[in-house]
């Protein structure tokens, strides 16, 4: 492709080459990205001509012909009888704006909502292949946070996404994680807001998708404040910009729709209270090594939260994924007990499956219920530390500080709460809806399994583990 290159940046040398508007400046005739050319010239036919033949030069050197299938040609601003001349000629078929280029669909024109669907087909097709599949809560929430990203944040580094599109993706991954398919919807247990903030503050730290995208795009701003080596920043700065600071230019009116975005972003940034000083100052705040940090700046971007006292519980080391969830829901008393069930319309059995005396709520299921008092009273005996039993609140701020700490007994005593919250919910699930017994023993010797079979590769627990060596 080098041979290439060079061929095709000769061609300013020929008088009778007229170069495609706005790129005289910087001699640019072509775009190349692995096998993917485009190559751009005036619409008339002394100009096309010669940089048929600059390719045909090239093809006949290295052996390598264009495809007349997989190529086009795009013209615009001519008439029809032209449009069919040039099409006769190079044996290309005629194209049509927009197109896809590098998986990005490029136009002339602001690009509408309709040429995003892509991205939320693709989307909406990898939860159709996912749905089949039998994925706890924990699990939807990780193919959100690593697959669904991967595939929003190559669009958001370059656009910026239409608020539509922005709600059309957060609907199906918010439909995706409380029912594990695109298509069927029921009321979420916890607002999608809520579960975009970061750990510390309750969340489950998955992106907010508006925030993201104003800080990718603010990667674009610092390339052009630095003026990156690389030609669409020296096209920019040659058109637009010119000689003008960064910092005070005005998004011109005849810009590229994409440019103006990119300016306007400018405003962002210098409202951000989190950040200070100048624009460049700003921008150098979230750079590392000189280069640019996305995520540094949307910790920046992100509003200011509250901490939970239960935050540490979800940072708990040798815990099930899906325990955890179960957990996150009931510090937020979101599990969907009888009482809660009930304000939704849904109408069961309302006593506790356990005990059978009283009606089943949260505060009743953790810990009121003698039965699953019962249960945490004995791990915590068989952990070495007896107590008596409180409600739910006393029980988490107790457990919370035991979380804090780095010591073996304290870090597995919280793993083994953890499991206690899961298995509970679970065994009131198996007896509700699949008319299961619960036995006390087997959920006993199951927390303790958990506790040794994830923990066995702990070096901090191996102690602990060796002394926990019987079943509760």
């Amino acid at each position: 492709m080098e041979y290439l290159n060079r061929i095709l940046g000769q061609l300013h040398r020929n008088g009778d080459f007229n170069f495609h508007p706005k790129c005289r400046k910087l001699n640019c005739t072509h775009v190349c990205f692995a096998d993917d050319l485009l190559m751009f010239c005036r619409a008339d036919t002394i100009s096309i001509q010669i940089l048929h033949q600059a390719f045909l030069k090239f093809s006949k050197a290295s052996g390598m012909k264009a495809n007349p299938s997989k190529s086009a040609i795009y013209l615009a601003g001519v008439k029809q009888e032209f449009r069919t001349e040039m099409i006769g000629r190079l044996g290309f078929s005629e194209g049509t704006l927009p197109f896809r280029y590098l998986g990005i669909p490029l136009d002339s024109k602001k690009i509408s909502i309709h040429q995003f669907l892509p991205l939320i087909e693709r989307i909406t097709a990898r939860i159709t292949c996912w749905s089949a599949k039998l994925l706890s809560y924990a699990g939807r929430c990780q193919l959100k946070k690593s697959v669904f990203f991967g595939i929003q944040s190559y669009w958001s580094q370059v656009f910026i996404l239409p608020k539509r599109v922005q709600k059309a993706i957060d609907t199906i991954c918010r439909t995706f994680l409380w029912t594990g398919s695109a298509s069927s919807s029921r009321r979420a247990l916890v607002a999608w807001d809520r579960i975009c903030t970061p750990l510390n503050a309750g969340g489950l730290n998955i992106m907010n998708l508006t925030i993201w995208n104003k800080a990718a795009i603010a990667k674009l701003l610092w390339d052009l404040a630095r003026k990156k080596d690389c030609l669409w920043v020296r096209w920019v700065h040659c058109y637009y910009i010119k000689r003008a600071d960064i910092e005070t230019v005005n998004a011109p009116k005849q810009a590229a729709w994409v440019v103006r975005k990119i300016i306007q972003c400018r405003d962002v940034i210098m409202e951000n209270q989190q950040l200070i000083g100048s624009l460049s100052d700003r921008l150098k705040t979230v750079c590392c090594l000189g280069k640019f940090q996305i995520h540094k700046l949307y910790i920046a971007m992100l509003p200011r939260f509250d901490r939970v006292i239960w935050r540490n519980l979800l940072l708990v080391a040798n815990v099930i994924p899906r325990h955890k969830f179960i957990v996150w829901l009931a510090a937020q008393h979101r599990l969907p007990t009888v009482d809660r069930l009930a304000k939704f319309g849904i109408q069961i059995p309302p006593m506790c499956v356990f005990c059978n005396k009283q009606e089943e709520t949260f505060q009743h299921l953790y810990f009121d219920c003698c039965i699953t008092k019962s249960l945490w009273s004995r791990i915590c005996c068989w952990m070495g530390s007896p107590r008596q039993i409180l409600d739910w609140e006393n029980e988490l701020k107790w457990i919370c500080s035991k979380a804090r700490s780095h010591a073996w007994r304290n870090a597995i005593t919280a793993a083994a709460f953890i499991h206690v919250i899961a298995l509970v919910w679970k065994a009131r699930n198996n007896m509700r809806f699949q008319n299961l017994a619960y036995d006390e023993d087997k959920t006993a010797r199951e927390i303790a399994l958990l506790i040794h079979i994830r923990g066995r590769h702990s070096r901090s627990w191996k102690i602990g583990l060796q002394q926990l060596n019987s079943f509760p």
